[in-house]
């Protein structure tokens, strides 16, 4: 979603990468998806993530027009305005897939398994070779990268080599085989900000320009404030390369934990943030105590005893945890959980008001003498029976929170502080380390304590730090909660009580700006809220839908403009057959059939290759050579068989929102309150019968469809949809905040126009009938056509289907009806000329005969005969037809 008011940002890439998957199935066999080192395999997760990287990178090189018809397709169905100004035009991003990943998910792991596999296809030709290049935002992260890699290389046949960006030689071109070059994304500058001696660390950005661009990974690379935003251009430059094309050269894959503008959601091949990767599983459940900030309303109160609290209340939780590890261990010491920690963030350290002063006090408390900690032992207990549980988890486990309300101070001092009576405090120097001080109370033998002194710019790290303690290893190298392994591993279930408390990261902080953050940081990886009430509508079933298969003979002719074949002449003329097939052809998988068919036609002999009569195309040899390949050998889709209708229909169990939460209660109330609403019919029979009076039955009609803020209805007057409430935006902007909402005008004048012809009782009375409104790429009823412009197949998704039964006949009609389909007449005449192969025959559903229709709802007339017979102007008259 967007973060500028919340708008609905749908994550196109992904859409429209799902459809396409399939189609590299081939290529992911071939390829070693799992294996890291000796100790780290990908998750499920990751190898999705991989699967989504590989194909965007070969959608794209492979058919770019292909991938920026995809995106404008989804622009227009999301009604989406690209602003030119701003830089957003589809040939700026179309190079570019982000991974939308957590922090402790194993983005690194990806990254540089990704790198392995892109070596491997440039090796065998499958890709376009040229350097690839990692671009990090720190030193930190840099050395991260290079361990990682170092661990990876000695479990692999093939090393990766790594290299400094500054020993890039833009002269060397061949001098990048299995090499990955590192630098920092901020070090990327302009000419005369760069330093003249060899110890400056910026680098021009120009002195690695290629011809031909690179390969670019980035991680939380590519986002920040102004100078970011520059640099941003930079790297785009380098991935485009300096010899300009319709496109760019190069490709950047965008690793980051959180999404900040449009491009980057546009451009999402995988979505695996915090959210998703907690409710998979893969994350522990985080609870943030005091989130309403209760304890810190009134700021002129002096709160260090509230503050002890706070502290008093973590070491509480700590021993609980520790309780409960020792309980779990002792049932099945097969358990890989970590050891409990408890990681205090002060971003004050040597001033009167530090908090880790504060820290300090509490732990001495505790260690001199026996405080009575009861009552704060219960007040937490209360507390976490109502505290918001993030992402997963509803409520936390009551025989935990017992326990807690029953720790005492003896517990605290020999279970944290390791003092069996009461003592003082040790601090411990590490030898060669004076960024860490140990701690120890004074009759233990070992420290409980290490602490770190960091930059004043640590509290911006504390959501990196929940990042990385939500990580969790259950067993050893299975990184899932508990429950999430039943099926998997072999377990009493009855450990799953005691794991609750280990699989739970709770977060306390000492001031309201400290928690406001953390709520904050955390609500942006909610991508969207559920929107819930959704009903089924008791109608006509079964539901007849369409099934295809692919055909047993391939399609027949490649239509080609009078330039492409005077080019494909000149190409043929100019290569010996055998080189021509094994430089340009054989590594896309060129038939030796297609070959000769190129032969026939420019031999002026009878092929399968004809001339569509059109001039303007441009000739391309690679492309024009691979879309004939793919054409002439493409298994077209057929009509199958009618099956009756099982989970196609998927969009309304997800229907969501970026409202906040008072926003989603309220609309989930509205969802409940109209479908209890009583249609006209029903109010009329209790009018009849005296049960209510009329003025009652108008107040009551008008319940069955609710504004919501000023531009949502929310309604449930059509009874005969597959689902109700409907949910109607009323604007054509592009900017609702929910979800599968009916967003395009046309649509809403369809609906209006069929509830005007409902109100006649002479409607549809002899059939027993539903209709729905269908969500293109998610729900699984569509059309195959052949787009001939293109020269592809593609699925055709019109916005209602109509399921009509004869009460008496028992015979069906499917009736697809598209009120936007008209905009370009040619691609809706590609979408008649394929239906009526699909439909022509005698079909029966059932042992009764059934009939397909597709019709076009608009109200302009229409010039072409075709489009005339396939288009009404009213309900009445698409009705009257077909009836």
């Amino acid at each position: 979603m967007d973060r500028q008011g919340n708008v609905m940002i749908p994550i196109l890439l992904s859409q429209i990468l799902n459809d396409k998957l399939k189609t590299f199935g081939d290529l992911f066999e071939s390829l070693d998806l799992v294996s890291f080192n000796g100790s780290i395999s990908l998750q499920e997760y990751q190898v999705a993530a991989l699967q989504k990287a590989l194909c965007s990178l070969k959608l794209y090189r492979d058919d770019t027009k292909e991938l920026c018809y995809e995106y404008k397709q989804a622009f227009k169905y999301n009604n989406i305005k690209l602003d030119s100004k701003k830089g957003l035009d589809i040939k700026e991003f179309c190079n570019m897939a982000s991974f939308w990943m957590a922090t402790g998910s194993g983005k690194s792991i990806v990254m540089i398994k990704l790198i392995s596999l892109m070596q491997k296809l440039m090796k065998n030709g499958e890709i376009e070779s040229k350097p690839i290049m990692l671009l990090v935002p720190n030193d930190k992260i840099l050395d991260q990268f290079k361990t990682h890699i170092q661990s990876f290389n000695a479990y692999q046949p093939i090393q990766i080599t790594c290299k400094e960006i500054k020993a890039y030689d833009n002269q060397s071109l061949l001098d990048f085989e299995n090499v990955v070059f590192l630098g920092r994304s901020d070090l990327l500058d302009i000419k005369d900000n760069v330093g003249k001696d060899s110890k400056a660390k910026r680098l021009n950005y120009d002195d690695l320009m290629r011809e031909k661009g690179w390969y670019i990974l980035l991680d939380e690379a590519h986002k920040g404030d102004s100078k970011d935003s520059i640099r941003k251009s930079y790297i785009r430059d380098l991935a485009k390369g300096r010899e300009r094309q319709e496109y760019p050269h190069g490709f950047i894959f965008n690793f980051s934990a959180t999404f900040d503008n449009d491009i980057e959601l546009f451009t999402c091949a995988f979505n695996y943030n915090l959210e998703k990767f907690n409710n998979d599983g893969y994350g522990k459940n985080i609870v943030v105590l005091d989130s309403n900030l209760k304890a810190f309303k009134d700021s002129k109160v002096d709160s260090s005893d509230e503050k002890l609290e706070r502290i008093m209340e973590s070491f509480i939780l700590f021993v609980g945890i520790k309780q409960e590890l020792k309980s779990l261990k002792a049932r099945f010491e097969n358990l890989h959980y970590h050891n409990p920690l408890i990681i205090a963030v002060a971003d004050k350290v040597n001033t009167k008001d530090a908090g880790i002063k504060l820290y300090f006090e509490a732990i001495m408390e505790i260690l001199k003498d026996s405080k009575d900690i009861s009552e704060i032992a219960k007040n937490l207990a209360k507390k976490l029976e109502t505290s918001k549980i993030y992402f997963a988890e509803k409520e936390m486990n009551k025989d935990f929170v017992e326990k807690l309300a029953k720790i005492d101070s003896k517990d605290l001092r020999e279970q944290i502080f390791y003092a069996k009576e009461t003592s003082s405090l040790e601090c411990c120097k590490i030898k060669g380390n004076n960024k860490e001080l140990a701690f120890k109370s004074k009759n233990a033998t070992k420290p409980f304590l290490l602490l770190n002194i960091c930059s004043k710019k640590a509290k911006k790290y504390v959501l990196q730090t929940i990042g990385r303690g939500v990580r969790i290893e259950s067993f050893l190298n299975k990184r899932k909660r508990l429950n999430f392994l039943k099926e998997e591993m072999d377990f009493n279930e009855a450990c799953l009580k005691y794991a609750s408390a280990l699989e739970t990261l709770f977060i306390m902080a000492s001031d309201n700006k400290a928690i406001g953050s953390i709520i904050e940081g955390l609500s942006v990886n909610i991508e969207n809220r559920v929107l819930k009430g959704f009903k089924k509508t008791k109608t006509l079933s079964p539901l007849p839908v369409p099934k295809y298969k692919d055909r047993a003979t391939l399609h027949q002719q490649y239509k080609i403009s009078a330039k492409k074949a005077e080019g494909l002449r000149e190409l043929m003329r100019s290569y010996d057959e055998d080189v021509l097939i094994v430089n340009r052809c054989l590594y896309e998988g060129f038939q030796y059939s297609t070959l000769e068919e190129i032969k026939k036609f420019n031999e002026g002999k009878k092929s399968q290759i004809q001339k569509s009569g059109g001039n303007e195309d441009k000739f391309d040899a690679k492309r024009t050579l691979k879309t004939i390949n793919s054409t002439l050998n493409a298994r077209l889709k057929e009509f199958d068989q009618f099956e009756d209708l099982k989970d196609e229909i998927k969009h309304y169990k997800e229907m969501s929102t970026s409202l906040n939460e008072g926003e989603v209660e309220k609309i989930n109330v509205i969802i409940r309150s109209v479908l209890v609403a009583k249609s006209e019919i029903e109010l009329e029979e209790e009018v009849k019968k005296s049960k209510i009076s009329f003025k009652e039955a108008l107040k009551r009609a008008k319940l069955d469809e609710i504004q919501f803020k000023e531009n949502y209805i929310i309604s449930a007057k059509l009874k005969r949809h597959y689902y109700n409430p409907l949910i109607i935006y009323n604007n054509d902007d592009g900017k609702s905040k929910i979800n599968f909402a009916i967003i395009h005008e046309s649509e809403r004048e369809f609906l209006q126009d069929l509830e005007k012809n409902l109100q006649n009782d002479a409607f549809l009375k002899d059939y027993e009938w539903c209709f729905l409104k269908l969500v293109e790429k998610k729900d699984e009823i569509y059309i195959p056509y052949f787009d001939e412009r293109e020269q592809k197949e593609r699925k055709f998704y019109p916005d209602f289907i109509f399921w009509i039964m004869c009460k008496t006949s028992k015979e069906f009609k499917i009736f697809f009806i598209d009120p936007k389909g008209l905009s370009r007449e040619e691609n809706a005449k590609f979408k008649i000329n394929t239906f009526k192969k699909l439909f022509s025959q005698n079909l029966t559903y059932n042992n009764e005969k059934i009939e397909v229709i597709l019709r076009y709802y608009n109200k302009n007339a229409q010039s072409d005969v075709e489009l005339k017979k396939y288009t009404k102007s009213s309900v009445k008259e698409l009705f009257e037809e077909i009836l």
